[in-house]
């Protein structure tokens, strides 16, 4: 099938509607075809898709794991989890939330109990049925000490999981908890019988329900994916998903690199162009640049649990020396601004100050303060990532400006995230994501158990804010907790948040039904190449 032509200028919307994509097929399925009627897309909707092809994609994190368990947070798996695996829910390019493989769910009067109503028709990539019993053992898996996946310290509000029957979840919460439906909501299902059997193995050979079965990894390699083809979810010709035969992830953190790939049509779709070159790609009739409902922040953090930084003053010291500003401009060329904590300015939630204030003169009273008139010697640690090298290289002569004598070592991703997480760097430069779904999302930054708070920032007072923003569903409430959040973590500059740059993918005209969720997933069910 032959895409429907989207504009180049002005960059298209983070939805290329070739076809029906997996979200509208569900929400199709639970609304009634008539709903759909009235789109303005439906007329490309009811192209009838191409069958088969390979499509190859570049995140810009390499693939750490396939299972959400043990991932260390990297782009590229938080990617393929869509491919593997259902949720019980998802979530709709405008933040409402659809059915997945729960076909509906109650919460109850005082928030605590949400009980969640499953398809009976969903199966495993190994056979086995996607039920109940399935479902609770995931849940109780990812809250589970151990587990590195995303949200694992946010489940840990579960007080029960029960399995009544084998179409029936009902979870007991310890509080009330606002955010709680996005993030058990979202969690990819897991074959509790592949777990079991493959042990250790079950981070490279994962099994799924999702509409793509993993084919081959191995670390450091391109993962590939081939079709599942008894997934339950059927395509607009009336056959299951999915249109590809299969799909090659590959991470790639050069710029450059993905870039070239994408315009010589090696790589299908690319998670990022860099604000520098979105200009030109404009200019390319192949590729259409596609918005999200994402952005980037860059984030600097000094490692408060040991000397030199377990000195506020120092922390302040270095918060005042640079010009988040000038950095921002440089690394975004137009595209970027400032930010006080990870939020988008379009979400409810944003909040625009206090922030961080260049003063040279402040930071040389603070370091003096600190007992170190004469300077200190520091090491930046940082991933070897093309921005992350250009950051590194802006702050260094800003520190030395004011004697904070800084040595920059590049490290290989997994080196960084295993040195941070033993608490064992000084100052490091680490790299987020935003989304507009809830200010909870950025709570990792600041909670002792998330494997996000690489700083190992522990505020009693933050924690303490963050339970009462999320026992509240009153949005001005939550606002208010969150702006004192904000202000506390500026006083002790922990973490001191730069600036963010708007995520931009870039995606081959063959390329049709290509969708970026709200919470940055992709939906590559529905996809299909023209051939």
């Amino acid at each position: 099938m032959s895409q429907s032509k989207q504009p180049i200028d002005p960059i298209v919307p983070h939805t290329l509607f070739g076809q029906l994509t997996r979200r509208q097929l569900l929400t199709l399925t639970a609304a009634g075809a008539a709903a759909l009627a009235v789109r303005g897309d439906i007329a490309r909707a009811q192209d009838a898709p191409s069958r088969g092809g390979t499509l190859r994609a570049a995140a810009v994190g390499p693939v750490t794991s396939l299972d959400p368990f043990t991932s260390k947070l990297s782009s590229g798996d938080q990617l393929l989890w869509r491919f593997l695996y259902d949720s019980l829910l998802t979530v709709t390019s405008t933040g409402d939330f659809a059915p997945e493989v729960a076909t509906e769910w109650t919460v109850s009067d005082d928030g605590l109990t949400y009980t969640f109503t499953l398809r009976s028709d969903v199966k495993f990539h190994d056979g086995t049925a996607l039920d109940a019993a399935a479902v609770k053992f995931n849940i109780d898996r990812y809250r589970q000490e151990g587990s590195t996946y995303p949200t694992a310290d946010r489940l840990k509000v579960i007080d029960t999981v029960e399995a009544p029957d084998a179409t029936t979840v009902v979870i007991t919460l310890k509080t009330p908890n606002t955010p709680f439906l996005f993030n058990v909501g979202t969690a990819g299902i897991v074959s509790p019988t592949a777990v079991d059997a493959l042990g250790e193995d079950f981070s490279s050979k994962a099994v799924g329900s999702g509409p793509f079965k993993i084919r081959e990894w191995t670390s450091g390699s391109t993962a590939t994916f081939d079709r599942w083809d008894q997934y339950w979810v059927q395509g607009a010709d009336g056959q299951p998903l999915p249109y590809l035969d299969s799909v090659e992830l590959e991470g790639v953190p050069d710029d450059s690199v993905r870039l070239l790939n994408l315009r010589s049509g090696e790589f299908d779709i690319n998670e990022r162009i860099s604000p520098l070159d979105q200009q030109t790609v404009k200019s390319d009739p192949n590729i259409t640049l596609v918005t999200t409902e994402h952005a980037t922040p860059y984030i600097l953090a000094l490692n408060p649990t040991k000397a030199p930084f377990d000195n506020k003053a120092l922390r302040q010291a270095v918060a005042a020396s640079i010009d988040r500003q000038a950095i921002i401009d440089n690394v975004g060329y137009g595209t970027g601004y400032t930010i006080a904590i990870p939020f988008l300015p379009d979400s409810w939630f944003y909040i625009d100050g206090p922030q961080a204030v260049f003063d040279t003169s402040v930071a040389t009273a603070k370091l003096a303060e600190a007992g170190y008139p004469d300077g200190i010697d520091i090491t930046f640690t940082i991933i070897n990532r093309p921005t992350d090298n250009q950051i590194a290289q802006i702050i260094k002569p800003y520190l030395d400006a004011v004697n904070i004598r800084t040595t920059i070592q590049v490290l290989e991703r997994t080196t960084w995230v295993d040195l941070w997480n033993g608490r064992n760097g000084e100052m490091g430069l680490l790299q987020g994501g935003m989304t507009a779904q809830d200010p909870d999302e950025q709570s990792g930054w600041f909670s002792d158990t998330s494997l996000a708070n690489y700083a190992g920032y522990d505020s009693p007072q933050i924690r303490d804010l963050i339970a009462q923003a999320n026992a509240t569903t009153d949005q001005a409430a939550r606002l208010e907790a969150w702006k004192q959040i904000v202000q506390i973590n500026t006083d002790d500059a922990v973490y001191t948040f730069i600036g963010a740059v708007p995520t931009v993918a870039g995606v081959r005209n063959n390329v049709a039904g290509f969708e970026i969720d709200f919470g940055y997933f992709w939906e590559l069910a529905g996809v299909s190449l023209s051939q």
